[in-house]
């Protein structure tokens, strides 16, 4: 249950740095094709709509602009579409007691989804 899980509990990817002339640009270290990265700077979200010294490119990466800040200060959280409705964040913990995130055939360890209709009338 997402409930019972703890804010401190929750980590994200770590972010790998390239230096530029006006400051660094940053790579989410995840090897899946994400569906969006979401960059927090000390584990608060940026909010691209208002903040000047960055910029979200395309392929996620993310533009620093300024020397001052430190990019060990970043990290990345990636969404993952499961389907049109619904989106699951890959995290860095997941607790080995949670039903939720069992190991398949296929040694994956993403949560896996079952659909149960609401109207069962066809049934009966």
């Amino acid at each position: 249950m997402l409930r019972s899980v703890k804010l401190e509990d929750l980590k994200c990817f770590s972010a790998t740095p390239i230096l530029t002339k006006d400051g660094f640009l940053l790579d989410c270290d995840n090897l899946d094709v994400a569906r969006s990265i979401q960059w927090l700077y000390e584990g608060v979200a940026i909010s691209h709509a208002n903040v000047m010294e960055y910029e979200q490119l395309d392929n996620g990466s993310l533009v620093v602009k300024g020397k001052d800040l430190d990019p060990k200060d970043f990290s990345c959280a990636v969404n993952y579409l499961t389907s049109p409705s619904r989106h699951t964040r890959q995290l860095g913990y997941r607790p080995n007691n949670d039903p939720g995130h069992r190991t398949n055939s296929e040694g994956n360890t993403r949560p896996q989804f079952t659909y149960t209709p609401k109207d069962r009338s066809y049934r009966e």
